[in-house]
């Protein structure tokens, strides 16, 4: 077989709200489907950049240091390696987002 089918979740705000919803696997970590609700984030950093894709709502992020961006449905928000980053706690979306491996 040369392509494979991976439906998403119809609404994804259906999901159980800040769990990874693995939709594959593969060499660099996993493909992951987030409803991200507003809410208290702790601060993360990767090794790798992170690439977050707006499926739903709007997607808002912040750094450390109180910077800010958001996006909203179909833009991307692309993370830099090292940069301690957090969704914002008036985060409305559902995300798609590809997680290294630890």
């Amino acid at each position: 077989m040369l392509f494979q089918h991976h439906p998403l979740p119809r609404d994804g705000r259906a999901l159980e709200a800040d769990s990874d919803h693995l939709l594959a696997r593969t060499s660099a970590g996993a493909l992951l489907l987030i409803h991200i609700p507003p809410g208290a984030y702790a601060l993360e950093r990767h090794a790798m950049p992170e690439y977050i894709v707006c499926l739903q709502g709007v997607l808002k992020m912040e750094t450390e240091d109180g910077k800010a961006c958001s996006a909203a449905v179909g833009e991307m928000i692309e993370v830099p390696p090292g940069l301690s980053h957090r969704f914002a706690a008036d985060c409305d979306a559902v995300v798609m987002t590809l997680a290294q491996r630890a």
